[in-house]
């Protein structure tokens, strides 16, 4: 996929980042390939509105080794999925970037084939910077092999919700991005999640985008450390969009940390 206009035609791949191919790319499995080719059944997008989700599939297209037999080869099925940012919010603001594998072969016919296998990752839109996943059977060394059921996500957000403490006065409480909503957006409830490493008071209110409080979850309360989950049933709050706002006071030090929720 090129997120933008591109002379580039070039079935054959390279590493990224690379000026050998399409600048803004998105490439889960970019090889050599026939859409039309004997019983391929082609390349298919859809907008699934109700999941706020732009989908890309290739569907049975036939993976082709240059002229070499098996000419064409097998069929692969894999996918992209293109999230919406107001919907699955990252701390950037970027939209997350899935590719799925349904059926999938990372081959080549020959030792010195110059297809280098796949290429999977993303690039900008400069051709200078990029996330190379694999290169002519190449990974790094956390990272799973393209087959069959594999998933990888792109997204701005941490790994986890444990990023980062933070020292004030010599009192250790943690860095505010540890703060997580799930799910989000919101149909009928949600879990709040947080976590201490010191004792403080913890305060959890959530406003309307006029800044009314409409929620007093938690009005300064003492908390030990330790790790918290609140779940919130929603029975009067109106659909539209709101901000949960966390607030950690630890003596003279406070940290606030602030979640956009969407409610349906």
């Amino acid at each position: 996929m090129a997120m933008d206009s591109t002379w580039i035609i070039d079935m054959y791949n390279w590493s990224i980042p690379s000026p050998m191919g399409p600048p803004a790319l998105i490439a889960p499995f970019w090889d050599y390939f026939h859409p039309e080719t004997l019983s391929s059944s082609g390349i298919y997008y859809h907008y699934d509105a109700a999941n706020h989700r732009f989908i890309i599939q290739w569907s049975r297209i036939h993976h082709m080794h240059g002229f070499r037999n098996p000419y064409p080869a097998e069929q692969q099925t894999f996918q992209v999925l293109l999230l919406n940012p107001t919907y699955y919010p990252t701390r950037t603001g970027d939209g997350p970037i899935i590719f799925q594998y349904h059926t999938v072969f990372n081959d080549d016919s020959a030792s010195v084939d110059c297809h280098n296998y796949a290429t999977v990752g993303i690039e900008s839109p400069n051709l200078l910077d990029g996330i190379e996943y694999t290169f002519a059977n190449h990974y790094p060394s956390a990272a799973a092999i393209i087959e069959p059921g594999r998933a990888i996500k792109f997204t701005t957000n941490p790994p986890d919700t444990f990023t980062a403490i933070k020292e004030l006065n010599h009192y250790v409480i943690n860095n505010p991005k540890f703060f997580s909503i799930f799910p989000n957006p919101i149909k009928s409830y949600t879990n709040f999640y947080y976590s201490l490493s010191h004792d403080g008071m913890v305060s959890l209110k959530v406003y309307d985008i006029t800044g009314k409080i409409k929620l007093n979850l938690i009005d300064n309360k003492y908390h030990s450390a330790g790790q918290y989950q609140l779940k919130w049933q929603n029975q009067k709050i109106p659909a539209g969009i709101y901000f949960a706002i966390l607030s950690i006071k630890n003596n003279d030090n406070k940290v606030n940390q602030k979640i956009k929720m969407i409610l349906n």
